[in-house]
């Protein structure tokens, strides 16, 4: 697996370790069974507003579904509930909402504000709290950033976007994986020079003491950011095999001193929810109507198919603020460094990642039948 920096993805005013069971990095299912299905759902989104990596909340409303709900070997299974008649067992721990406080019973007080019952929640699942006071630290900003469209081109909006903020906060790289990219230098062209050193030659020197050099030299300004001009032959992009991307991901990592690098992908390749899988925070850009909603679905049948199911966890559905035609008509009137020091635009990719999408989806398990 690629040593990509752990990214935090919730600058919260303290980060989270796993420590449950002895190993690092253990995610935790957890099912919240509430009687007043309507405070489930407020508790489930605030939970997910949370962020933390190490927590996956989903909101039960049958009963008989949660025995149902069952861990692997990365991934335990908790129950967080005010029904008193659901019962612990070896696949599930069950921590209880309660009108007292008692950790050894492993009830919390549910009459308080929920960043309370979040922080007993988090000692109860053995996720210890560190770091106390830390707010908007450069540790929250880096890391591998991936996103994806389905529709192709839409992201590129908010990849942009990305990476001049994180070029603001330290060194960034932007890579564009997608079939037509937009961007083949700092300067939007209606017929861009697509023949120019870049990505595909840079692959090459991967396994070379001399990549460092090579990519300095193959590098472009790019804003506030750095990029290599996309591949010129999107035979490239198939011909490559997932190892050789993650060889080269590693090696820029470990070796050119980023602090951050955004990767855009807009079609599916052999490879493409494995090269998912290694970044550190996915966003998935969710197109609006109908045809948006059946691209998401689509694609999350497709990671249980390839049996990814902690990558489509691990996604984030996001709407983008603004609409395709108004970024594109505002990008072609100023440059990428003016985009960098546009305090509205770049709030915006703040929010995004430091507090998520409002209206975000969340997992409902109810009856169907």
């Amino acid at each position: 697996m690629v040593s990509f920096p752990l990214l935090s993805p919730f600058p919260l005013r303290y980060s989270c370790v796993c420590i449950k069971r002895g190993g690092w990095m253990e995610r935790i299912i957890l099912l919240l069974y509430l009687k007043d299905v309507e405070y489930g759902g407020r508790l489930l989104r605030f939970l997910m507003g949370k962020k933390n990596p190490m927590l996956h909340p989903e909101l039960v409303t049958v009963k008989e579904k949660v025995k149902m709900r069952v861990g692997s070997e990365k991934e335990s299974v908790a129950v967080l509930t005010d029904c008193m008649e659901i019962e612990e067992d070896e696949k599930q721990q069950i921590i209880y909402l309660s009108n007292e406080q008692d950790a050894k019973k492993k009830k919390i007080f549910q009459y308080q504000k929920a960043e309370g019952i979040y922080r007993e929640l988090l000692l109860q699942l053995g996720i210890a709290v560190e770091q106390e006071g830390v707010t908007d630290t450069e540790t929250t900003k880096k890391g591998v950033y991936c996103v994806f469209s389905t529709e192709g081109t839409s992201g590129t909006a908010l990849a942009v976007s990305l990476s001049q903020y994180l070029g603001n906060q330290g060194k960034c790289l932007y890579l564009n994986l997608s079939g037509f990219p937009i961007f083949f230098g700092e300067e939007l062209r209606e017929n861009p020079l697509i023949q120019e050193k870049g990505l595909a030659e840079l692959l090459f020197f991967v396994r070379q003491k001399s990549f460092s050099k090579e990519q300095e030299e193959l590098r472009k300004p790019f804003g506030s950011a750095y990029m290599l001009t996309p591949v010129s032959n999107f035979k490239d992009l198939l011909d490559c095999s997932f190892e050789d991307w993650k060889a080269f991901f590693e090696t820029v990592i470990s070796e050119c001193g980023y602090d951050s690098i955004v990767v855009e992908m807009g079609q599916l390749f052999e490879y493409t929810l494995d090269l998912m899988e290694q970044a550190d925070r996915i966003f998935i850009i969710r197109e609006p109507g109908v045809f948006g909603k059946i691209h998401t679905a689509v694609f999350r049948q497709y990671c249980k198919m390839d049996q990814k199911e902690s990558l489509e966890r691990r996604a984030e559905y996001i709407r983008l603020p603004f609409s395709k035609e108004e970024w594109e008509e505002e990008i072609s009137c100023q440059s990428l460094r003016e985009l960098s020091q546009n305090s509205q635009k770049m709030d915006e990719i703040r929010r995004l990642l430091e507090e998520g999408e409002m209206g975000e989806e969340v997992c409902i398990i109810e009856d169907h039948g």
